[in-house]
């Protein structure tokens, strides 16, 4: 009998344990540090407030191939469909699972942000959440690569900087 539960309570463990650690392995294995962050936000908005064309190369200067603009309403699904991978930025074990529990599929639901994502290699190195008062990108396509990353700025009348890519005039 003591064998029959020793096994039963062996059973509940690993039926308690292993999804946690399965989701903390998935949490790790995804996690985007973003290092790059404060730096690209503050040159972006230096050259915004330049007012003049840049290259984001420039402006973005760790190693990059491709940039994906997603707009807000767009699901994780369909932001990780577009890049390819799937990828986390939380910077914490909760808030991944506060983030995919009970906010949701829909991550952005605020009209005035929009999220950058920047990939190299086929492996997420910036997801940044941008707030469009700083830099607006939604008039541009949803991706752009490295060898065509030169912007224009355009003010409208909600004051918001207005990014097109030049490939686009």
């Amino acid at each position: 009998m003591r064998k029959i539960i020793k096994w039963v309570i062996i059973a509940l463990l690993i039926i308690i344990f292993l999804p946690l650690i399965l989701s903390y392995s998935n949490y790790r294995m995804t996690r985007v540090t973003n290092d790059h962050e404060a730096m690209f936000t503050e040159q972006l908005k230096t050259a915004v407030q330049k007012g003049k064309p840049f290259d984001m190369k420039d402006v973005a200067t760790f190693d990059w191939d491709k940039m994906f603009m997603f707009q807000t309403y767009g699901s994780r699904e369909e932001m990780e469909k577009a890049v390819g991978v799937a990828w986390n930025s939380e910077t914490s074990y909760v808030g991944y699972l506060i983030d995919r529990k009970m906010i949701g599929d829909f991550p952005m639901l605020d009209e005035s942000i929009h999220k950058l994502v920047f990939v190299n290699d086929d492996e997420v190195v910036l997801d940044i959440t941008l707030d469009r008062a700083i830099a607006d990108f939604t008039a541009s396509s949803r991706m752009i690569d490295r060898k065509h990353s030169q912007y224009i700025i355009k003010k409208t009348e909600g004051a918001y900087a207005v990014l097109k890519n030049v490939l686009e005039e």
